[in-house]
């Protein structure tokens, strides 16, 4: 997202939406987990920061989210995975991704996005983990799972993106 006016270009609309939008953005204390895994990776880093802000601002757009987070979780899992950290960063990631569901289940389109990325990473990650780290990552997966449950309480539509999906849980 830019908050820079095309040169040439002047609109006092675009000026009124850019004052009004404009927000002092702190990423939570609980995200810091995931900027120290990767801190020593420059340029993760900066791709992280980057997606946080946009996580973390009040008027955020899920659809340029989720197009952004999916490739990012899928490239850099096994950095995650390995570190001693990695169940608490499957539960934050896994838990934007309920985020982006729960805030747009009018919208079809995000939801499914959001689904499909969401259980792309979940079937990654399990897939990685071997018996000795399957029991690490138990907790996560659990409450996961749990949530995963919960969301046909909550809408049932949004349970049709995960039996649709290219994922099947039956895995």
């Amino acid at each position: 997202m830019s908050n820079q006016q095309p040169s040439g270009f002047t609109s006092k609309a675009w000026e009124a939406n850019k004052e009004e939008t404009a927000s002092i953005v702190e990423i939570p204390e609980r995200f810091r987990v995931l900027q120290e895994v990767v801190a020593r990776y420059q340029g993760v880093a900066t791709k992280l920061e980057h997606l946080l802000y946009e996580i973390c601002h009040p008027y955020r757009n899920w659809q340029v989210i989720v197009t952004e987070l999916r490739p990012f979780v899928l490239k850099n899992f096994n950095q995650y995975r390995r570190h001693e950290q990695g169940p608490v960063c499957f539960s934050l990631f896994t838990e934007i991704f309920l985020d982006a569901l729960s805030e747009s289940k009018k919208n079809g389109k995000v939801v499914s996005m959001a689904m499909e990325a969401m259980l792309a990473y979940a079937d990654k990650l399990i897939a990685s983990l071997q018996t000795d780290s399957l029991a690490l990552y138990r907790e996560q997966l659990d409450s996961f799972f749990d949530r995963l449950v919960c969301l046909d309480e909550v809408d049932e539509s949004v349970m049709m993106f995960m039996v649709q999906g290219h994922h099947p849980m039956k895995k």
